[in-house]
């Protein structure tokens, strides 16, 4: 498998890439505005994973798996860290590394400053997500929005998905007794969960944001690496079963691309099933069409 990882590894190459991931008996995205049930498409009823959500467990790996390596520390972490306070030390370690100062003939302004751009580039020396996604850091940094060469879209579901609700009760007292009241044995509440979800992503590196943010074709490989991983380090009650099923890499000659993007995609193509219940029911009709491929398109299956 990463074998091939590394033969889609060049930083100055575009690619695209389609995604498959399914769950079964579990909550692969919940939604906050709707008790956490899964998201779901109102008028398909398919459901959906947001890019966010893809994102955040990348950003996990790379966190649990790598974090202590350089420049392979994480921005946006899930552990409630306050931004604004982040920003502020990142713009003082900043102003104190000569080092990484040397590398500007102008660092700061006339009213001693540091620029935005070299703020931006501070932020994507050191942290990978934000070399890969981007950034909008906020105060108190102005005017360092960061685009990123890796983008993804929401994830959908191939079929429509059954949301089941199931009733779950605590049996720990959450407060003390009243005296002449009856004792308290507990709180009701819900957890939903989809039978069974095969999605679908597409993403898109583009060489030109990469060499902006400075990313690498190290950086590459570990986004692949990432990606095909991640589920070994988010398992829960609710995703125990999530798992990568397919991972289609277009890579092009031409850095603009050879073809366009939506025709690729169009190659990889999973046929609606009736009533799926796991991954055999799709596994054996998934087609790759490989024949007549744009001149200047080669196409690795590293997964499916």
């Amino acid at each position: 498998m990463f074998q091939q990882v590394s033969s889609i590894s060049d930083s100055t190459r575009k690619y695209d890439f389609t995604v498959l991931i399914d769950i079964a008996d579990g909550n692969p995205n919940g939604n906050p505005d709707e008790d956490n049930r899964p998201r779901i498409d109102e008028e398909t009823e398919q459901g959906l994973i947001s890019d966010v959500c893809l994102k955040r467990k990348i950003r996990d790996y790379i966190d649990a798996a790598h974090a202590d390596e350089p420049g392979r520390a994480i921005y946006v972490l899930n552990r409630g860290e306050f931004l604004e306070q982040v920003n502020t030390n990142i713009v003082k370690d900043c102003e104190q590394d000569a080092e990484f100062l040397k590398r500007y003939e102008k660092a700061k302004n006339d009213k001693g400053e540091l620029l935005p751009r070299v703020i931006s580039d501070y932020f994507c020396t050191r942290y990978f997500d934000v070399r890969a996604f981007g950034a909008v850091p906020g105060k108190p940094i102005d005017r360092s929005t960061i685009r990123g060469p890796i983008q993804m879209s929401f994830g959908r579901s191939i079929d429509p998905v059954h949301i089941q609700e199931h009733a779950i009760s605590r049996v720990v007292q959450n407060k003390p007794r009243k005296e002449g009241t009856e004792d308290v044995h507990g709180t009701f509440g819900a957890k939903f969960t989809v039978r069974y979800g095969l999605y679908k992503f597409t993403g898109h590196y583009s060489p030109f944001l990469g060499k902006r943010t400075g990313f690498s074709d190290d950086d590459l490989a570990l986004f692949w690496e990432a990606l095909l991983r991640w589920p070994a380090i988010d398992v829960s009650a609710a995703r125990s079963s999530m798992a990568v099923r397919g991972l289609y890499v277009f890579a092009h000659d031409d850095p603009f691309g050879s073809a366009p993007a939506h025709l690729l995609f169009s190659r990889v193509t999973v046929p609606a099933v009736c009533e799926a219940r796991s991954w055999d029911d799709y596994k054996d009709g998934i087609s790759i069409e490989t024949a007549d491929m744009p001149e200047g398109v080669t196409l690795t299956k590293v997964v499916g």
